[in-house]
């Protein structure tokens, strides 16, 4: 998996939906996912930018929501495997199906 060596020591957002493989322990995705995670609390200031992320991307509040955590935690990739979840200006999507074909 050359493509963790060129994100390793970086801050990674993910989607709802490699946590769902973490916690189904998925034999496909769980050695992929497993060293991404750590919580952040929901804030006034990510609200305000999920807020944003939802009027100019079009984006459903849970999307927007994690997508706004992961900017404000200074995050540069955001892991998922939803293909309409945008590219942002300062964050890139990562498809995880990508990762393990």
């Amino acid at each position: 998996m050359g493509w963790i060596d060129t994100i390793k020591g970086q801050l990674i957002a993910i989607d709802t939906a490699p946590l769902i493989y973490f916690i189904e322990e998925s034999p496909v995705y769980l050695p992929v996912v497993l060293p991404f995670f750590k919580a952040f609390p929901l804030t006034v200031e990510i609200a305000a930018i999920a807020a944003d992320l939802r009027a100019q991307c079009s984006l459903r509040t849970p999307d927007a929501v994690q997508m706004a955590t992961a900017i404000y935690a200074g995050a540069q990739y955001f892991l998922t495997n939803d293909t309409r979840l945008p590219d942002l200006p300062n964050l890139r999507r990562v498809l995880l199906d990508d990762c393990i074909h």
